[in-house]
Formats: C-alpha cells, sequence, structure tokens
C-alpha cells in the first residue's frame, strides 16, 4: 500500500509540474477528474459486504452503546494533531513556493521527489528504530517535524523550503505506521476494529480544519503558506504533550 501511495504521489508531482504552468484550472480539473475515476475503480472492484447489517445489529445490542475510552480520545485527538501538521505542509507547499518566486513547474517536481524519497527511507528506518517505543518515536519525531515546519514558515528560500519539505517526508513516511502500531498496543484485542477507525477518522477531522487555520495564521506570517507552515509547527509541537498524558 505504501508502494502504491508513493507511486500515486510521483504521478500527482510529474501531473502538477506539467498543469500549474497553463493554469491552476487545469490542475483543478484534473483533481476531479482522478476522484471520478477513483471512485468507478472503487465501485467496480471492491467487494460487497453481505450479510454485515444483521451481525452488526447484534453486537451493537449485545454491548449496548460503545464509547470510546480516555485513552483513545486522546491518542485520537493527538493523531489529529498530527494529521493537521502533515496536511497543513503538503496542501500548502505549491503556494508558498510560488509565493516565494519559485517558477510554477518546480512544486510538481518537488512533491514528486518527495513521494520517489518516501519509500526509499523507510526501509533503513525499520532497522534503525526496531524495537524502541512507538510513543519515544512519536514524540522525538512530531520534535523533528515541528522545528522543520517552523523552519520552513520563517525562510523565503525555495531551496530551503524544498530541503525541509522533504526531511518532513521523511519523517511522516516513518511515523504514519507507529500510530496504527500505537492504536493496536493500547486497544484491546477485541475492540481494535473499533479504535482502528475512530482514531482514524483524524484525518477526516483535519482536513477541513487546515484552511481556516491557514488563513488564521496567515495573517501573523504575512503570506497564506507560510502561516499553513506556522500552524503546522505548532500543531506538530503540541503533539509530544499529547501523547505524555497518554503514557500517564
Amino acid at each position: 500500500m505504501g508502494v502504491a501511495l508513493s507511486a500515486a504521489g510521483a504521478a500527482a508531482g510529474l501531473l502538477a509540474a506539467v498543469l500549474l504552468p497553463l493554469g491552476v484550472r487545469w490542475l483543478v480539473a484534473a483533481d476531479a477528474l482522478t476522484c471520478l475515476v477513483a471512485a468507478a475503480v472503487a465501485v467496480t472492484f471492491l467487494p460487497r459486504e453481505l450479510g454485515g447489517g444483521g451481525g452488526r445489529r447484534q453486537r451493537a445490542g449485545a454491548g449496548g452503546r460503545w464509547r470510546p475510552p480516555a485513552a483513545l480520545m486522546r491518542l485520537t485527538v493527538a493523531g489529529t494533531a498530527f494529521a493537521v501538521g502533515s496536511l497543513a505542509v503538503m496542501m500548502y507547499l505549491p503556494l508558498a513556493l510560488l509565493e516565494r518566486g519559485a517558477p510554477a513547474w518546480l512544486p510538481g517536481l518537488a512533491l514528486a521527489g518527495a513521494a520517489v524519497l518516501a519509500p526509499v527511507a523507510l526501509w533503513p528506518s525499520r532497522r534503525l528504530l526496531a524495537g524502541r517505543s512507538h510513543a519515544v518515536i512519536l514524540g522525538v519525531g512530531t520534535v523533528l517535524l515541528g522545528v522543520l515546519a517552523l523552519i520552513m514558515a520563517v525562510t523565503a528560500s525555495p531551496a530551503v523550503t524544498i530541503g525541509a519539505y522533504l526531511a518532513c517526508t521523511v519523517l511522516n513516511t516513518v511515523l504514519l505506521g507507529r500510530w496504527q502500531s500505537a492504536v493496536a498496543d493500547a486497544a484491546p484485542e477485541a475492540d481494535r476494529p473499533r479504535w482502528f477507525a475512530f482514531q482514524g477518522s483524524s484525518w477526516g477531522v483535519a482536513q477541513p480544519a487546515v484552511p481556516p487555520l491557514a488563513a488564521l495564521a496567515g495573517t501573523a506570517a504575512g503570506a497564506v503558506g507560510a502561516g499553513a507552515f506556522l500552524a503546522a509547527g505548532v500543531a506538530f509541537l503540541m503533539v509530544p504533550f499529547m501523547l505524555r498524558r497518554i503514557a500517564a
């Protein structure tokens, strides 16, 4: 799955490099078209769930209404902060580069390069971090992400922005799987599907929150792109404190 996402990211970056010089409307049109294609593929190839409704109702009736435990709530809030930071950096990189005078084709190439770099960086990190605590890796990793995001917020150099973004991509690749591992370790075995589903909703909550946060921070930073990176840095730096409460 990770390789497929990386390949898709590389293709999307190259597509952006070609279409951005022609105008943003073409990039939006391509985005809409690929979303429709993805929906058609999902409807065609994903298996339909048969006979699952009665089983779900039976489980709900037997156990009563399920409430997320406090540990899961805190883990989800921490995951939401991480998702806000990750999405803010990724979504606003092209705008920030254009605001800093980069040519229109450069954002697409930066995104493609990051997508190619991600799986390459994942392989050595598995051996290097084997046996380490998920909480420690997530805490240290998000602090580094916060520092990199703040560097991206204050710099005016496209080269420094891209370098910090590539480093963020490497760290994100390492940390993404750690969230699922942390959930698996903390959840009771019978409730793991619910825990995964609930914690995974953090990305759905984060996505609509990023644009207003970027606009609000942009008033202080002087530009929307820099504001997005500032918001990302603050969000990343909040994660270790939330994880510390979970550990406690």
